[in-house]
């Protein structure tokens, strides 16, 4: 017998195009998700809710990575 299919039980809707990656950070309480437009989305997963996107690149965001306290190191993929 098939198990159900998973419902979600939330989805954060704050980008126009694919995402690439996604991490957590700050003791798992931030999302930091990334597009192949070269936006980064940091949510709150408290409150489920964005709280800050900016334009980072102008290529695909492939890693994001905590870098001390309140830095980010991006990792891009520029087509030639």
């Amino acid at each position: 017998m098939a198990l159900p299919i998973p419902q979600p039980s939330y989805i954060f809707r704050g980008h126009q195009h694919p995402i690439h990656h996604t991490s957590f950070f700050r003791s798992n309480t931030r999302l930091i998700t990334g597009d192949s437009e070269g936006y980064l989305v940091i949510w709150s997963l408290a409150i489920r809710r964005a709280v800050v996107s900016w334009r980072a690149h102008e290529g695909a965001i492939l890693d994001v990575k905590e870098w001390g306290s309140g830095r980010l190191i991006t990792c891009v993929f520029l087509a030639p």
